[in-house]
Order: structure tokens, then C-alpha cells, then sequence
């Protein structure tokens, strides 16, 4: 993440500062300044320095957190103060972050893609510093708004798992960090012979193999949410999706946004409840068949109570698949990664 809480150390500029928390309208200021700044011109041409400016990510939360001293407070303190921002009781102010951490995430991609030499390596080993980064950016660059619009075009126009869209930018990304991407992939394959007792690695690429994964199934639910077929391809690969019935749909999507406000801690709490817990019991032990019409004859307020809690009951049980296979899975999946990456579906 490039939000400016993340990373601490970095002097305020040299002005008094006050020892408060910020309210509203500093911090309303704060993310404004921070978004023009990652905008602008002179920011970009100044992260293209790759000798003054080794890691782009770095320097880049460095410029944000600069902004604090100038409007009197400590870098500390208004990071904390946006980290305490409430999603629904300070609306305005939360819509503000969201937009400058988006605007950080583009930033941060597009220096690296301003930093791709114009010679391509394809022979050399991929240092570990860069392999990590890699899979950092790689992340990154998921959970940019534009990446979900390209998967959710190629679901549209090609009706197929949007998984070679993924690899595709991975490959681009490789070649950002200066590697050929055929070369870089026999390189990452090699991971487990170089790297073999390195446990930050295979954190790192599990994670990476993970919001893939992840990122692809959030926009095959999207993409059905939105009155989409289901791809060809994607029965019986891992938890089942069965298709939306187009009566649902509106409740589908009510029950999504209504999920995008809750906490771990919440969702947690709503599938742990004990009615709703036989209800999902008794769906489960229905055939495939039976299930859409037994969601249709609920009343139309259980509908999205229901539909929630099976979008729900999916996450976490895809989240505990990988938690208790991602470690058998690596070694595989960094073989795979010889002749391309095994990152998503296929």
C-alpha cells in the first residue's frame, strides 16, 4: 500500500508543527495536495532518476508525507489521523483517500514503467530485492480500478476467464523491471533452488499468486453480478460458482455494495449467526439444481441477507483453501512459472 501511514521516518518539512490531531478540512487539504503533487509533471520526470532515486515506491511516500509540515502538523499524526478515517460516518473524507491512494498506486506503476531500460536482461539473474518488488507491484497493480475494467472487458467481448489478461500483465510488468519475459520467467522458476530456505519469498509469492487468484474471481462474480454467462472454463475449479439467475441480479448487487462496507470482524459475526448458519447448512446440502429456486422463494429482505452471506461464506472458504494448500503449492507453481506464470485459473 502507498498510503503515507505506511512508512515512517521521514522528517516533517521544517516548519512548526502542531502536536494535534488534524481535523476534517487539514486533512481534506492534505490529500489534495498529495494527489496534485503525484500528478503532476515534475513528479514524474523526478521518479524517472533511477541513480538519485533507487526505489521509486520509497521516495514517492517520502514527497507525500513532506506535505504535513507546511500545513503545521506532524507526519505522524495526521498519518494517523487518516487512518482512523470512518468510511461511513466521514463519507466525504474517505472517498478523498481512496482517490490519493489510487492516485499513489498509478504513480508508483507508472515510474516503474518510466524506468524500463531500453535494453532488456536475458541472460543475467534477477536480483532478490527486484524479484521482491516485483511481486509487490504486481499486486499493485491489481487492485487498480483500470485492471478490473480490462478484465471485465475481456469477459464481455471474448466470454472466457480473464486469467491470460492477468499473465499478460505480469509479463509486461517483468519487462518494466528490465528482465525479457521469457527469460524472467525461467528465472522466477528457478525460486526454489536459489531461494530455498527464504521464507520472505515465499510470503511474497504466495501473496502474489494469491490477489491473482483472487482478482480473477472477483471479476468472474462481477462480471455475473452484472448480468454476465459464466465463462467457459471455470466449473469445477475450486469453490463452485453457480450461475445468476437475472431475477437476483438486483439483489446481488445490493448484497456486494452492502459487503464492501463491512468489517473482517463483521462478516465474520454475520456468517457466524446461528439461523443464518442452518440456512446456509441447508442450501449447501441441496443439489446445484435446486439452489437458485430456493434462493428465489425467499422473501425479497432475506434475499440479500441470504445472497450476502453466501458471497461471504465463498471468501472464506477460498481464503482457508489457500491458507492450507498455499504451501504445497508453491513448489509446483513456481515450476509452472518456467514456461509462463501459474498464477490465476487456467
Amino acid at each position: 500500500s502507498f498510503l503515507v501511514s505506511d512508512v515512517g521516518g521521514v522528517s516533517a518539512a521544517m516548519a512548526k508543527v502542531s502536536k494535534k490531531k488534524p481535523g476534517h478540512q487539514a486533512m481534506m487539504d492534505f490529500l489534495t495536495i498529495g494527489i496534485d503533487m503525484m500528478t503532476s509533471e515534475a513528479t514524474r520526470e523526478l521518479l524517472k532518476d533511477k541513480e538519485k532515486i533507487p526505489h521509486s515506491g520509497a521516495k514517492l511516500i517520502e514527497l507525500q508525507r513532506e506535505a504535513w509540515g507546511p500545513l503545521g502538523y506532524d507526519a505522524e499524526i495526521g498519518c494517523q489521523a487518516l487512518n482512523e478515517v470512518d468510511p461511513k460516518g466521514q463519507k466525504e473524507l474517505a472517498a478523498k483517500k481512496e482517490e490519493f491512494m489510487v492516485t499513489s498506486m498509478r504513480a508508483y506503476i507508472r515510474a516503474i514503467h518510466d524506468r524500463r531500460p531500453a535494453k532488456l536482461e536475458r541472460s543475467k539473474n534477477i536480483p532478490r530485492g527486484v524479484i521482491l518488488e516485483f511481486f509487490e507491484a504486481c499486486d499493485t497493480r491489481m487492485s487498480l480500478p483500470e485492471t478490473m475494467e480490462a478484465l471485465l472487458l475481456h469477459l464481455v467481448e471474448k466470454k472466457s476467464v480473464p486469467n491470460q489478461v492477468i499473465i499478460g500483465m505480469q509479463r509486461e510488468m517483468l519487462e518494466d523491471f528490465g528482465w525479457e519475459a521469457d527469460h524472467g520467467c525461467q528465472m522466477l522458476g528457478r525460486i526454489p533452488e536459489d531461494y530455498p530456505n527464504d521464507k520472505q519469498m515465499v510470503q511474497y509469492f504466495q501473496k502474489w499468486q494469491q490477489v491473482a487468484q483472487q482478482t480473477c474471481m472477483k471479476a468472474i462474480q462481477q462480471h455475473q453480478a452484472n448480468g454476465g454467462e459464466m465463462p467457459e472454463g471455470v466449473q469445477g475449479q475450486g469453490p463452485q460458482i453457480q450461475k445468476v439467475d437475472p431475477e437476483l441480479i438486483p439483489f446481488v448487487k445490493k448484497a456486494k455494495s452492502e459487503i464492501e462496507n463491512m468489517t473482517d470482524k463483521e462478516r465474520q459475526e454475520f456468517i457466524n449467526d446461528e439461523q443464518m448458519k442452518k440456512k446456509l447448512q441447508v442450501f449447501m446440502n441441496l443439489p446445484p439444481e435446486s439452489r437458485m429456486s430456493y434462493t428465489k422463494k425467499l422473501p425479497d429482505d432475506q434475499k440479500v441477507e441470504f445472497v450476502k452471506a453466501q458471497m461471504i461464506f465463498q471468501e472464506v472458504m477460498i481464503k482457508h483453501i489457500q491458507e492450507q494448500h498455499g504451501q504445497e503449492a508453491v513448489p509446483n507453481a513456481m515450476q509452472a512459472a518456467k514456461g509462463g506464470y501459474a498464477a490465476t485459473p487456467s
